[in-house]
């Protein structure tokens, strides 16, 4: 992917000035298994394979493995001079990993490791590792980033109620220019703003205010448009509330 990749969820990897991706077109999630020392990691891995082919219940857990990698070299995390035969087992869904992983070891008799990386970190790693795609990487290049900053703010807010209407919101846009690069064989990596608007300069703050549920209707379509034309959107708790109560509030909206 020569693409500068912005940001990575569980589904889907955010890429400059291009639509979502899903991340399971690069990456699939998995976790280490293998043996105890007194025990045949070709043999165990064919009977594993054995029962997950007959599991057909969705209760049971092998159900949830999409796939069982082939038997490979490892170094060892506590001892890095030793070397384990392992073999990786892909699950269906990232949040799948520790529960599989839990059974293998409890009911199959198998260790397992790297069962508790967060999944994002995971892909990334994974992702740079094989030389597919860093994290901000512009190859040299300069790059121009609209970033806009925002806030909701609501008079109705109470614990536990979704169908909150949205008062006002409050945004400021502009743009960022940055280059990154990287040199692998020489471990050398560089990330600079170039240019970036400073604290003197006067970015306006716009307000979209909402007196009746027309206009707030107006003001949703209107910031959910304005979220498309940027790459990189952030605010204050925009995740844990502004985020959820403008979905709950358009879903509500057009469900009613």
């Amino acid at each position: 992917m020569s693409d500068t990749l912005l940001g990575i969820s569980s589904e889907y990897l955010y890429i400059h000035k291009k639509p979502p991706e899903k991340v399971s077109n690069y990456h699939k999630p998995y976790f280490m298994a293998f043996c105890p020392n007194d025990h045949n990691i070709e043999n165990s891995r064919r009977k594993l394979i054995e029962k997950w082919e007959r599991s057909r219940s969705n209760e049971d857990q092998l159900s949830k493995i999409e796939e069982i990698g082939e038997i490979e070299n490892y170094r060892s995390f506590w001892d890095f001079n030793k070397i384990r035969k392992v073999f990786k087992v892909f699950t269906k869904k990232s949040y799948f990993v520790p529960e599989v992983s839990d059974h293998l070891f409890f009911k199959h008799g198998f260790y397992t490791a790297e069962h508790d990386i967060p999944y994002q970190q995971r892909a990334l790693l994974d992702l740079a590792t094989s030389n597919k795609v860093w994290l901000f990487d512009t190859n040299g290049y300069k790059k121009r980033l609209k970033i806009l900053i925002y806030d909701i703010e609501t008079s109705q807010f109470d614990e536990g109620k979704t169908n909150i209407p949205i008062d006002i919101i409050g945004y400021s846009s502009f743009d960022i220019v940055f280059e990154s690069e990287k040199n692998l064989d020489n471990e050398e990596f560089s990330f600079d703003i170039v240019d970036c608007p400073s604290f003197d300069e006067n970015i306006d703050v716009k307000q979209f205010i909402s007196r009746n549920v027309d206009e707030e209707i107006d003001n949703l379509y209107q910031i959910c448009k304005i979220f498309k034309n940027h790459d990189i959107i952030s605010g204050h708790n925009i995740l844990g509330f502004d985020k959820l109560r403008i979905y709950s509030r358009i879903s509500w909206i057009l469900n009613n």
